[in-house]
């Protein structure tokens, strides 16, 4: 019990770390590519075109 208190309340952290900057850069990019990066492109044209396209448009 003692062990798993600690490791549940890591996890708990851990999680809510890993939410936090999606939000925040999601807010800021344009797009996000099927490679998983941001793109911070003025215009749709070639947008993730390095990454295999596009995945989802924010804006």
């Amino acid at each position: 019990m003692l062990t798993t208190l600690p490791s549940a309340v890591a996890a708990a952290v851990l999680a809510a770390a890993l939410d936090a900057p999606v939000a925040v850069a999601a807010d800021a990019a344009a797009a996000t590519c099927k490679d998983g990066a941001w793109s911070y492109s003025a215009h749709a044209h070639g947008t993730c075109s390095h990454q295999r396209g596009v995945t989802y448009w924010y804006r």
